[in-house]
């Protein structure tokens, strides 16, 4: 779930923020060994429901040999939009005697650096009271539910029911004395 929460808040947002229902997942450790002592893989697949239809599929891997290639497609009744296709660290082709190639994006870290910048000046400007903040307490806790759905499928092998949240009662903090 560390780096696929993000994916879940986009695949609850384009949907108009429809309330996923249920997940499945399923996933192999394909190269590396660390993650499987904590009930994780390095390759990992997740479906998860929503209410009215909309079903979105995650694919998570820490193996891209490639380079760091995050991509959204969306599927429509009327067309598809794909964002992020390709690693490519610029839209620069190239070939040669061994054929044809393209520079990639070597990690998370050179892919995003431009996106964590800017994250940081918005999580700024909302502080001061400039901007407002786009996304919700709420949201973030949706989101860390269906996560936490996705993991305990992916360790049962069994799909998880994402139940409807039991709404908490408020409790008032105390005054400073």
């Amino acid at each position: 779930m560390d780096c696929s929460v993000h994916d879940i808040d986009l695949a609850r947002w384009m949907p108009g923020g429809a309330r996923a229902t249920r997940a499945f997942a399923t996933g192999t450790i394909a190269l590396h060994p660390d993650p499987a002592p904590l009930g994780d893989v390095d390759n990992g697949l997740a479906i998860v429901e929503f209410e009215g239809g909309a079903r979105a599929v995650f694919y998570a891997s820490r193996t891209f040999a490639h380079g760091h290639e995050p991509q959204t497609e969306v599927i429509g009744t009327r067309g598809k939009l794909i964002v992020g296709q390709g690693a490519w660290r610029d839209r620069v082709e190239f070939s040669d005697a061994d054929g044809t190639h393209r520079h990639t994006v070597g990690d998370f870290f050179e892919r995003f650096e431009q996106a964590f910048q800017l994250e940081m000046a918005a999580c700024a400007a909302a502080c001061r009271g400039e901007r407002p903040v786009p996304l919700t307490l709420a949201d973030a806790t949706e989101a860390t539910r269906i996560g936490q759905a996705i993991t305990a499928s992916l360790l049962s092998g069994q799909p998880e029911p994402i139940s409807t949240p039991v709404a908490r009662q408020r409790t008032p903090l105390a005054e400073p004395a």
